[in-house]
């Protein structure tokens, strides 16, 4: 899928149906069914998964703060990158980090 590659190459882009339907040439209602019928779960939570990966993958990498980060994924507030990111890992980012600071 083309809005996969645009999601993966600017996972900080403002992506949503609407937005990535457009830019594939289909309305926000078809993309938005065709997106979920082809990944399996609808555009934004995708796109929210992904961030959350690039994320984990900086945080193991790179010292950056949880602030740059989120604003790195385009998230508008560090609370709302955190929010997000334990949603999905369970833990916020700092305790992430220092989870993975422990194992190595």
């Amino acid at each position: 899928l083309q809005a996969l590659a645009l999601v993966h190459e600017r996972p900080d882009g403002p992506w949503d149906a609407e937005e990535l339907g457009a830019r594939v040439g289909l309305s926000r209602t078809r993309f938005f069914e065709r997106f979920t019928r082809a990944v399996g779960e609808p555009p934004a939570r995708y796109v929210a998964r992904w961030r959350v990966f690039v994320a984990a993958d900086t945080l193991k990498k790179q010292d950056v703060s949880t602030a740059e980060l989120a604003d790195r994924l385009g998230y508008g507030s560090e609370d709302a990158f955190a929010r997000v990111f334990k949603r999905y890992l369970g833990v916020t980012p700092r305790a992430y980090r220092r989870e993975q600071l422990e194992a190595s």
